[in-house]
C-alpha cells in the first residue's frame, strides 16, 4: 500500500496553494535580478525578495533591465524577462494526510525545524569552538541499511590518524567498538552484531591516542515497512517528474521526501544536487543550511546561511 506522501506528489505536482487553510505559499523567487513588482490579490504591493513566500494571487512583474525566476513547490520554474508578468495558482486541497509533507517542504524552504521522524532534535553543545572532533552522519537521522557509513570530521589543528567509533544503544545494553586508522570515514561491519530497526542508537567518536571526544549523535534504523512505502513514493517521484532527472522539480521533491523519512543523508545529496543545477537558486541554499541545522553542523548551517545572503543581495 503506498503510504500518504505518494497521494500528496501527485497533488502537489498539480500546484497546491493551502493546506487545511493554511498560508504556507506555494512558490518563491528563486532568483531576482532588477527590480520586481509583487503585488497580491488586492493589488497591495509586497517587497520582492527570496524570503517571500509567494500565495495564490500573488502578481509577479519584472520591470525594465529585469528578471526574475518563480519557483513553485512543485518544482515547476516560471521565467520572467523585462515586461513579463505571471500570476501564482494553485489548487486547494483539505487532505490533513498531506498537510504532513506539504509543511515540511516550506519548513526547508522558509528555514523551519521539522517535527516529523527525528529531524529538529538538533544536537546542543557549549559552544561551536569546543568541537574539535565531530560526528558528521548519520546525526539526528534514519539510515535505510543496517551497515550504514559513518562519516566525522577533526577540527584541530592537527588532526589524528587513528579513531575509535564507540556505538550503542539508547534502550538497550547494546554496545559495539571500532577502531579506524588513516580514514575519518568507515561502513559498520557484516561481521558486527546486527542493527535491529527496533533500536535508537548513538555514537561518537574519539581520537584513539588522546582524550579527545566528539558529542554524541543519534541515528535509528529506518523501518521495513517504511523501506516499502519510500520504493513506491520514489517512483511516483520519478513519474511526476516524467522520469527527467535533469529537471530541478526532480530534486526539490526528493530532498523533501527524504527528508520527511529522517534520511536526512539523502535530503543533502538532492539538495546539492539542485544547487549544483541552479547555484543563483537562494531557497536551496537555505534548504540546506536548515537540513544542517537539525543534524548539528553549526558550522556549515552558516556557510550555507551566509551563501544565501550574498545570493539575496546579488553577490556571487
Amino acid at each position: 500500500m503506498k503510504s500518504f506522501m505518494l497521494t500528496w506528489f501527485v497533488a502537489l505536482a498539480l500546484g497546491l496553494s493551502a493546506v487545511n487553510g493554511q498560508d504556507n505559499g506555494v512558490a518563491f523567487l528563486s532568483s531576482i535580478k532588477g527590480t520586481i513588482k509583487v503585488t497580491d490579490a488586492s493589488g497591495k504591493e509586497k517587497k520582492a525578495s527570496p524570503s517571500l513566500k509567494l500565495l495564490a494571487g500573488d502578481k509577479i512583474t519584472a520591470s525594465a533591465n529585469s528578471s526574475v525566476s518563480v519557483m513553485y513547490y512543485s518544482g515547476k520554474e516560471v521565467v520572467l524577462k523585462a515586461g513579463q508578468n505571471h500570476v501564482i495558482t494553485a489548487v486547494k486541497t483539505e487532505d490533513s494526510f498531506l498537510s504532513g509533507l506539504y509543511k515540511s517542504l516550506s519548513g526547508m524552504l522558509w528555514g523551519e525545524a521539522s517535527n516529523s521522524s527525528m529531524a529538529g532534535a538538533t544536537r546542543a553543545w557549549a559552544g561551536d569552538a569546543n568541537r574539535n572532533i565531530t560526528a558528521v552522519y548519520p546525526s539526528e537521522s534514519k539510515v535505510i541499511n543496517d551497515s550504514p557509513v559513518f562519516e566525522w570530521a577533526d577540527h584541530r589543528a592537527s588532526p589524528g590518524n587513528d579513531y575509535v567509533i564507540t556505538i550503542s544503544s539508547e534502550i538497550s545494553d547494546f554496545k559495539y567498538e571500532m577502531t579506524i586508522k588513516g580514514s575519518k570515514q568507515a561502513a559498520y561491519p557484516k561481521t558486527a552484531p546486527k542493527l535491529k530497526s527496533d533500536e535508537k542508537y548513538q555514537w561518537s567518536i574519539k581520537d584513539a591516542t588522546g582524550a579527545e571526544v566528539s558529542p554524541t549523535a543519534k541515528f535509528s534504523l529506518l523501518a521495513p515497512e517504511d523501506k516499502e512505502t519510500l520504493e513506491d513514493d520514489i517512483k511516483e517521484v520519478a513519474k511526476v517528474c516524467n522520469n527527467d532527472n535533469t529537471n530541478p522539480q526532480w530534486y526539490l521533491l526528493s530532498a523533501a521526501l527524504y527528508r520527511d523519512y529522517g534520511l536526512m543523508k539523502e535530503a543533502e545529496t538532492a539538495i546539492k544536487a539542485l544547487i549544483a543545477m541552479k547555484p543563483d537558486m537562494v531557497q536551496a541554499h537555505v534548504m540546506l543550511a536548515t537540513l544542517y541545522k537539525e543534524t548539528g553542523r553549526l558550522e556549515e548551517a552558516k556557510a550555507a546561511e551566509e551563501q544565501a545572503r550574498k545570493l539575496s543581495e546579488g553577490k556571487k
